[in-house]
């Protein structure tokens, strides 16, 4: 597995935003909102939390906003939109009512788990333009495994010890993950 680190320090930050045009994006009526993806058609990913707290994941699609809800996940208490692709693939993480972390990705209208075989909490990141998918699992021990899911399977990703997590799949096959 070839994989690429990306890290980016600039004590100049400030001034690579310059020409830039900022804009605040608040899910109507929430506590918070917090973003997670963008595409090139500009629809934006996130989630919110809600005046009880639930954090739920939406779409914000020309200037619209969207609740996107897993169906066979009715009482979750969190629901994260983590990445969006060019297509409009959208992928998730659910916490079910008994505080279980699950996988689901949303393509052409429908719902799919996406979980590696033995994972008992599993973590998704992004969705890349080729549909492939980038996260990690947990055994039942709590190890972390690190993946990239390429059509319907899963393929394990070796990093140095204690560097972070996969967040990033670029479809030139190179794959990013944060340090700590």
């Amino acid at each position: 597995t070839t994989g690429v680190l990306c890290l980016v320090f600039s004590p100049h930050a400030p001034l690579l935003a310059e020409g830039y045009r900022f804009t605040t994006i608040d899910y109507p009526d929430s506590k918070w909102t917090e973003l997670h993806g963008i595409n090139a058609k500009g629809t934006i990913v996130g989630y919110y939390a809600d005046s009880a707290g639930v954090q739920r994941a939406f779409r914000l699609r020309n200037r619209v906003f969207e609740t996107l809800a897993i169906p066979e996940q009715p009482d979750a208490q969190l629901v994260h939109a983590r990445g969006i692709n060019a297509r409009g693939d959208i992928v998730f993480n659910v916490d079910d009512r008994d505080g279980n972390s699950h996988g689901y990705l949303l393509s052409d209208g429908r719902f799919q788990r996406i979980e590696p075989p033995g994972a008992m909490v599993t973590i998704l990141e992004e969705v890349n333009n080729a549909g492939d998918i980038i996260g990690s699992w947990f055994d039942q021990d709590f190890n972390r495994t690190h993946f990239i899911r390429k059509g319907r399977k899963f393929h394990t990703l070796e990093f140095p010890p204690d560097t972070g997590g996969v967040f990033r799949a670029h479809r030139t096959k190179e794959v990013c993950w944060s340090g700590i």
